[in-house]
């Protein structure tokens, strides 16, 4: 078949369109999210450790990955062990031209984690009047925020929390805020738009196929690689990070 200088031209311009449509197009690229298994902390805490020692880097600020700004950041600790930087930074390049990544939570030192857990504590109280028995208050407290001691998840520096940033600038609506527990959190909440939906699939897919693991399947933010969910979650034998308190 003879195909003129013009056909050609076309076929090719055709090309780069779909060419330059498939790699803008953002979340309906990706494929549902899997059901996953809530493991209890008795069942992640079997998983032993072997420390490998690696030490906390800084969080660059780039084209494709942004630290959290305003009144929150105060919480944000902008450090990860080097290899989860690592993966971290393949998952923001793996994003569809325009959007970013934006971290949220990282490591947080037990000191830190300290004044996290007495802010939802005392939230908690507030929110619940009737409920005196103070061991009943941290059962709830900790559905919202680890308690701290050394070896909590983002105490590891292998427990991230980020959040997609689209090309005008704001956060993809996901149909629950971050930090805002409940079923709405819920990775595989069905009660959002199919949009809100396609959102968590396409951070779901760029941070698995990253090897991180959504390891709090009530929390659709939440990510880890190397620490004991981590481990318990992907089937690894052992966990690589344990506690660190290196600032």
């Amino acid at each position: 078949m003879n195909v003129s200088m013009d056909q050609l031209q076309i076929i090719n311009i055709s090309i780069m369109l779909f060419l330059k449509f498939f790699k803008t197009k953002s979340s309906s690229m990706y494929p549902e999210i899997p059901y996953i298994k809530f493991l209890t902390r008795d069942e992640i805490n079997k998983v032993p450790i072997h420390e490998n020692d690696e030490p906390l880097v800084d969080i660059p600020i780039t084209e494709k990955s942004l630290l959290r700004t305003g009144d929150g950041a105060k919480w944000l600790v902008p450090k990860l062990r080097k290899t989860v930087l690592e993966k971290y930074l393949q998952a923001c390049s793996s994003l569809p031209e325009g959007y970013k990544l934006m971290m949220m939570s990282a490591y947080i030192p037990v000191s830190l984690q300290q004044q996290v857990w007495n802010r939802k504590y005392e939230k908690v109280k507030t929110q619940n009047p009737h409920i005196t028995d103070p061991q009943e208050l941290e059962l709830l407290t900790r559905k919202q925020a680890a308690y701290p001691v050394k070896g909590a998840p983002h105490n590891t520096g292998g427990a991230i929390d980020p959040i997609i940033i689209g090309p005008d600038g704001k956060p993809l609506d996901m149909g629950g805020e971050f930090g805002v527990v409940g079923k709405i959190a819920h990775t595989r909440y069905d009660g959002i738009t199919q949009q809100q939906k396609e959102n968590r699939q396409m951070l779901y897919w760029v941070m698995t196929n990253a090897g991180f693991v959504n390891t709090n399947p009530f929390e659709w933010w939440h990510y880890s690689y190397g620490d004991r969910a981590w481990a318990a979650y992907s089937g690894s034998e052992f966990a690589m990070y344990g506690g660190i308190e290196e600032v």
